[in-house]
């Protein structure tokens, strides 16, 4: 079984990286967690994935392909985005400090 990464948006939806694809928590269901497409409306996508949280781990259990290619690039933007908000509450330095220290940090 695969480990996938669970990455938190911006607004503090729970996704995960499923070999380089976003997914979207469904729903969860005991130790089930269902995934979508984070593309489902955008391209109509009907990716999706069950995993199983064990271990304080997401191991995947089923995956369905996906009507487009992975972009591993978005897993970056996310956590990038993420870093960004984090360090703009912590700090009393100027917004643009802020982001050229996390696009410095994202190189």
């Amino acid at each position: 079984m695969d480990i996938c990464e669970a990455v938190s948006s911006i607004r503090n939806k729970n996704k995960i990286n499923i070999h380089g694809y976003l997914m979207v928590k469904d729903k969860k269901r005991n130790n089930s967690y269902y995934w979508y497409c984070k593309k489902r409306d955008q391209l109509r996508c009907n990716g999706r994935a069950t995993t199983m949280f064990t271990k304080n781990q997401y191991h995947l259990v089923k995956f369905t392909d996906h009507n487009h290619a992975a972009d591993a690039s978005q897993v970056k933007v996310v956590k990038s985005l993420n870093l960004l908000k984090e360090q703009a509450q912590q700090t009393n330095d100027q917004l643009v400090q802020v982001i050229q220290s996390v696009l410095a940090g994202s190189s």
